[in-house]
């Protein structure tokens, strides 16, 4: 649905394939609309979706496999392409590069054991930098997982923050290195679960 400022429509309308179809985030690029998100009921793939300022369809792309993937977010990259997280497998960070017309230049994953997820993606220099939930061996659980690859999806470093609990991640703003991360925990002293803002 895309609004004016006072909120009237101005269009609506659906896109997707036969299958099950979500979507998880939006942005502008060039005053087109980009959509990431997942396609499939079995095994999902991702999926990217460009629009025009009036709601037709640029374009738009699956990438898939053997293995189900779904991605989270998407930014666009200063060579005017597109860099997507998520999660392939439910299992591992999971990253897509594509080009300005939405071809996949490289896909990469980062091993990790049990479920992990990357909820943001920020480019720094040429390099990308993935927040997300992640295994950590010291916590013996999840904690914030902050995973820095290269401009060819080659992983650069790992770091975790977090507690002895279990630590979710759903959200992240970042400027100039620095990043606020926003989800749940319940590490001490948290009773039960209670929100969680990290800064790093």
């Amino acid at each position: 649905i895309h609004t004016d400022a006072s909120g009237e429509i101005l269009w609506d309308d659906t896109y997707g394939t036969v299958q099950n179809d979500s979507a998880n985030r939006i942005i502008i690029s060039g005053g087109n609309f980009v959509i990431a998100g997942a396609t499939g009921s079995n095994i999902p793939d991702a999926y990217l979706l460009k629009l025009d300022s009036e709601g037709e369809v640029l374009w738009s792309k699956t990438f898939g496999g053997t293995t189900s993937k779904e991605m989270f977010r998407c930014v666009r990259a200063i060579d005017d392409g597109f860099i997507l997280c998520g999660e392939q497998g439910a299992a591992d960070f999971y990253a897509i590069r594509t080009d300005a017309a939405g071809v996949q230049k490289w896909a990469a994953v980062f091993d990790s054991t049990g479920t992990n997820r990357a909820y943001e993606v920020f480019q720094q220099g040429t390099d990308f930098v993935l927040v997300g939930s992640g295994y950590s061996a010291k916590a013996s659980g999840y904690d914030v997982m902050v995973l820095k690859a290269d401009k060819d999806g080659k992983e650069l470093s790992r770091a975790f923050a977090g507690g002895l609990g279990l630590e979710q991640v759903y959200g992240a703003i970042g400027s100039g290195g620095a990043f606020t991360v926003v989800g749940s925990t319940t590490s001490s002293p948290a009773e039960g679960t209670d929100l969680y803002l990290l800064n790093l």
